[in-house]
């Protein structure tokens, strides 16, 4: 044994490195067994592969972005869909996994809406809204709101800012809160496509809305401050429009939820949109609290309540 404790052969300097790691490896997610090198392993690999979030942008790979580059870049991929339960009954969901709302189906009389599932308070989260040419009427809006928000109006109002209770911001570029409104940005070019990012930050209590790509800036501050869960919302008064929810994002709240969206993203399998993992590829056997965890974060979409498909509508 040489200066400081260090062997003098290479198999003495061998057994103790093993020793050595053999000490140092913790249990992952509090109770597993992999090692906090394969953490490590797959969190930098994360990092070098991870690539710019697919977006339905039409003005390219966010080059206009003026806030640092795409929101939540190095987030993972989030999984929540429009709500069966909060919404009008002029509401039409369809697609698999309750994607595409589709707002007064024949006529308008009135203003509807629907909430997400997602439950932001608290988490960084990204979203974008995909419209069709049909913009036009009183008012399309996307926002955060509260359970307390109304989702059905016969009439043709605001409905997300109305009260204390929704943020939102309207096609004609008008943000609303607590019943009053402001100017922010120009309004959208009527009848032709458009995609809207929404980002919510809990941690600053901000929210933040992109046009095609390019950010409008902060619209809303404080909102860390609402102690009731918050919801995304959208919300439209003219017939026969629609959205499509895509592009989601979030922000990793620990280093155990990072190495699960890691492990998920390297070993899931994905068939007809349900994603499962891969076990035998881990190559080792997991305890069965392990395999509970990884699978909570599975994407399992849902089924349209309406087996039909969606309306076609006669293009003007």
């Amino acid at each position: 044994m040489g200066r400081q404790g260090i062997p003098q052969n290479r198999s003495g300097l061998k057994e103790m490195i093993q020793r050595k790691e053999e000490d140092i490896i913790p249990r992952i997610f509090s109770v597993g067994i992999l090692s906090m090198k394969f953490q490590a392993l797959l969190c930098r690999r994360e990092f070098i592969e991870s690539p710019v979030p697919r977006v339905f942008s039409t003005q390219g790979d966010y080059k206009s972005m003026k806030m640092g580059g795409p929101p939540l870049r190095y987030g993972c991929d989030d999984h929540w869909t429009w709500s069966r339960a909060d919404r009008s009954r002029d509401v039409r969901l369809y697609d698999h996994g309750l994607m595409d709302a589709h707002f007064h189906p024949n006529w308008s009389s009135g203003t509807a809406a629907v909430r997400g599932t997602r439950v932001l308070n608290n988490g960084r989260y990204y979203w974008e809204l995909r419209l069709k040419q049909r913009i036009f009427g009183t008012s399309m809006m996307f926002g955060v709101a509260t359970k307390k928000a109304r989702l059905h109006a016969e009439a043709f109002v605001n409905i997300i800012g109305e009260d204390e209770h929704g943020w939102g911001l309207s096609h004609k570029g008008l943000v609303f809160h607590g019943g009053k409104w402001a100017y922010y940005t120009q309004p959208f070019k009527e009848n032709e496509p458009t995609t809207v990012g929404v980002l919510f930050d809990g941690v600053a209590g901000t929210l933040t809305f992109y046009k095609d790509g390019e950010s409008l800036g902060v619209a809303f501050k404080d909102l860390h401050m609402v102690k009731e869960n918050l919801y995304p919302i959208i919300s439209s008064t003219a017939a026969k429009t629609e959205m499509h929810l895509g592009g989601m994002k979030r922000d990793f709240v620990s280093l155990q939820d990072r190495c699960r969206a890691v492990i998920i993203s390297t070993f899931g399998t994905s068939d007809f949109g349900f994603t499962d993992l891969d076990m035998s590829r881990l190559g080792v056997c997991l305890p069965f609290s392990i395999r509970q965890y990884l699978k909570e974060a599975l994407h399992r979409p849902a089924e349209p309540n309406n087996k039909c498909s969606p309306p076609s509508y006669r293009k003007f």
